[in-house]
């Protein structure tokens, strides 16, 4: 094993998690036993060669099932570095290619097979499978067995049958990123319920520091992001191809200097490949994608993973962040919250993504019951998390004060300080001049989505109270759109408990045990009035409130 480690891939050692799974392989094929082998590994700990150094040195052909041509295609280059011969079987080819690529398998010329679950649906290729040697089956990416093969893509349920039909040695499932009931699936699907074995590392990157952007406009912050050189080269995430696309186009047109590109399964496979052959080789680049790309590509420094739509789950979240820092340098996963991502309450990533009092790593990692021993980076930990939205202040401000007075386009206008709008010597007047008007119509948007700020029969923007607020996002998230302008006997209204804490916390507050200060003048008296004859910043004062409510909330 140490000779062809040193002759072929030029090292003179494995990690331990790496030197565990490889001696399982070799021991089980020793003892002629079978073997159901699960491993998780973290992304760019080298799972691939946990594979490739036995399929070397155990007699036989490995077969690699991957979900994306694309992977196919990387890994058939990095075999024939080894001096390798792959096959790759795929849609398209004709019956001659098929003949001569089997030939090769049977001959002994070819020791690696390559191909996605779809292919094992077609019985003549299975027949043909059967009668090779096959004694590695190896499952990358093993996680979209669970993410995929329930939704759009059944063949992977079908592949523990399929593999079970070719009887190899072994069946080894390789992920990332697995939790307990993605496990029972591959355990089901895959494995047969048969019994296996399960490898796991902790999935904890510790090289990527996490953030959380609170935002009334991803398309701003974007801008600010990208802006700093050292946070390229970069991918962005995103769920849908039109809004890939259409932001791809919006980041070229303001930044003229950096290559920018999208990346969706959408595209022809010569647009696709010509994409990632251009990002894999640039030092700089931008690329706005799908999940379609995560797995794509093993680009070795991107410095900054950007996550513009909320993951599904905990699982899908650190695999697109996994695709930062492989090079084992500093990179950082930035997620982009809007209010309106506080409605999507079903989304067991909200509250580690809303918390400002817990280390963000932890919460994550038990999401996916992989364990954590320290936190390595997160804005949480380092205590510069955002206490509040991007942009949110001057517009809940200018509502409230000149109720019923501006519709969207003008507060836009007013916002953005052209000329002719009302009030235009008042405070906020071209506060946003540096936005574009698209970004302060997402502003007003996210506002008017969550109740924070309501439209009159006549489309005139009035403040809203926070009852508003948790009839949209849920009770549990009013706390995070609480503003300057809210009274305190509203906020207690909430939050009762906040009483005691708040007169703990300054002296002024302990009028609140005045029943007649709770009846008249906390019903009137705002937030800001309260932090002004306190003596206290606006955001420290809310960040204090922000903080009591998470605590009260998590030990309730």
């Amino acid at each position: 094993m140490v000779t062809t480690l040193r002759n072929r891939f030029s090292l003179t050692s494995l990690y331990p998690f790496q030197e565990l799974v490889v001696r399982t392989i070799l021991e089980k094929e020793e003892a002629q036993e079978g073997n159901n082998l699960l491993v998780i590994l973290p992304t760019g700990a080298g799972k691939s060669i946990c594979f490739m150094l036995p399929s070397l040195i155990i007699d036989g052909i490995t077969m690699i099932v991957y979900p994306l041509l694309s992977l196919l295609n990387d890994q058939k280059r990095r075999i024939e570095a080894l001096g390798e011969e792959a096959v790759v079987l795929r849609g398209g080819q004709s019956s001659e290619e098929r003949e001569a690529l089997f030939s090769s398998l049977s001959s002994g010329s070819a020791s690696f097979l390559l191909l996605t679950c779809e292919m094992l649906e077609i019985e003549s290729v299975r027949r043909r499978i059967t009668h090779l040697p096959i004694s590695l089956a190896v499952v990358d990416e093993a996680h979209v067995i669970a993410q995929w093969g329930l939704t759009f893509r059944p063949a992977y349920l079908h592949l523990g049958s399929h593999i079970a039909q070719i009887e190899p040695h072994q069946v080894l499932a390789f992920t990332a990123t697995l939790d307990r009931k993605n496990a029972s699936v591959i355990h089901r699907y895959l494995f047969q319920n048969e019994r296996y074995h399960t490898i796991r590392g902790s999935s904890d990157r510790e090289n990527i520091h996490y953030r959380v952007m609170r935002t009334l406009s991803k398309d701003l912050s974007l801008r600010l992001l990208l802006a700093i050189p050292s946070s390229r080269p970069a991918i962005i995430f995103f769920r849908s191809r039109r809004k890939t696309e259409s932001t791809s186009q919006r980041l070229r047109e303001c930044m003229e200097s950096v290559a920018i590109n999208s990346y969706h399964a959408g595209m022809a496979k010569d647009e696709r490949d010509t994409v990632e052959q251009w990002f894999r080789d640039s030092d700089s680049g931008i690329l706005c994608a799908t999940s379609a790309f995560g797995m794509g590509v093993d680009k070795k420094n991107v410095r900054s993973v950007i996550h513009y739509d909320l993951p599904d789950d905990a699982m899908a979240f650190l695999q697109e962040s996994g695709r930062g820092g492989r090079d084992g340098s500093k990179a950082y996963s930035v997620i982009l919250l809007s209010p309106s991502d506080l409605k999507q309450k079903q989304n067991a990533l909200l509250p580690s993504l809303t918390s400002t009092i817990t280390c963000r790593r932890e919460r994550l990692l038990a999401l996916i019951n992989s364990p954590t021993l320290e936190c390595t980076g997160c804005d949480v930990c380092e205590a510069n998390s955002d206490r509040t939205y991007l942009g949110i202040y001057p517009i809940l401000s200018i509502v409230s004060r000149y109720g019923k007075r501006f519709d969207t386009a003008t507060l836009k206008a007013y916002l953005k300080g052209e000329k002719g709008t009302v009030h235009p010597f008042g405070r906020y007047n071209g506060v946003f001049s540096s936005w574009e008007s698209r970004e302060i119509g997402q502003a007003i948007g996210h506002l008017l989505n969550t109740g924070r700020i309501r439209e009159t029969k006549g489309r005139k923007l009035l403040y809203a109270p926070l009852s508003r607020v948790a009839e949209h996002v849920g009770n549990e998230y009013v706390h995070l759109m609480i503003s300057e302008q809210d009274t305190i006997a509203e906020i207690l209204t909430r939050y009762p408990f906040i009483k005691d804490a708040l007169v703990e916390h300054n002296s002024v507050f302990r009028n609140l045990n005045n029943p007649v200060m709770l009846k008249t003048v906390a019903k009137f008296a705002k937030l800001k009035d309260a932090a002004k004859n306190s003596g206290e910043d606006i955001a420290s004062l809310m960040a204090f409130i922000n903080r009591e409510i998470e605590k009260h909330q998590a030990e309730s």
